[in-house]
């Protein structure tokens, strides 16, 4: 399962700064400009992906978030930051490793060495943590691969809200994020859920938030978006841990 949560609308007058960590288990990424973090990232490792070396896992991870982000990406200025020193200069006699750092530099990225206790920006927030801050331009949570709803990404949001009625508010208004048109609430710019991702969504934020609180969901749920009955759902949801 792959999980995005994209916080803010990117600035394409800045660069952006691409963090990513790898684990036996799972990979990460940070997309930030100017300190700020629009997008975060992650993907389970598959039971292949688990046995790979850890230079290995670092540079799927790099060559999987640029392609998950390669419209937002390619065609700007990229700086890759990973602690696996080898990357930033090493030549690669694998073949699918060297196919790997082909596809990166399609991107033209920059690559920088941060020592791994430093390297903190990738990995995945908490729901208290205080570097994500509520922020009324955050605009999307999306998932691929949930049980309950495959490869959910902002096209998908927008076809649900077409079709599904109970997403129109007085206060709505059209917003293009990411070349898409969405449905957004005028007085917040939280997308309007359609009912049909309402249930999907909450279990989205449930994953990646490890298995939170009610109240931690809810209030990470909110900053990004609205529907009526939004509190009464989460709090109906099996929520454990």
């Amino acid at each position: 399962m792959m999980l995005t949560v994209e916080l803010a609308f990117p600035d394409y007058s800045k660069p952006f700064h691409v963090h990513t960590d790898a684990s036996g288990y799972r990979l990460g990424a940070v997309i930030s400009q100017g300190g700020r973090p629009p997008v975060f990232w992650s993907k389970k490792c598959n039971d292949a992906q688990k046995k790979y070396p850890a230079n290995k896992l670092e540079l799927l991870s790099i060559k999987l978030v640029l392609q998950v982000y390669r419209t937002m990406l390619l065609g700007h200025e990229v700086h890759i930051h990973t602690d696996h020193l080898n990357l930033t200069y090493g030549t690669y006699s694998n073949v699918p490793l060297l196919r790997w750092r082909l596809e990166i530099e399609q991107f033209g990225p920059e690559l920088h060495y941060v020592k791994g206790e430093n390297n903190t920006l990738s990995r995945l927030p908490r729901a208290d943590d205080s570097n994500v801050q509520q922020q009324e331009t955050l605009v999307a949570v999306t998932a691929v691969d949930l049980t309950t709803l495959s490869n959910v990404d902002l096209r998908d949001i927008a076809r649900c809200q077409k079709r599904d009625g109970t997403a129109t508010l007085k206060s709505a208004t059209m917003k293009e994020i990411n070349c898409v048109e969405l449905q957004v609430d005028s007085n917040t710019g939280r997308i309007i859920t359609p009912s049909s991702l309402q249930t999907p969504i909450i279990a989205t934020n449930h994953e990646w938030l490890i298995h939170p609180g009610v109240t931690a969901m809810l209030r990470t749920m909110q900053n990004a978006f609205t529907w009526a009955g939004m509190a009464r759902d989460v709090e109906k949801y099996p929520i454990t841990g």
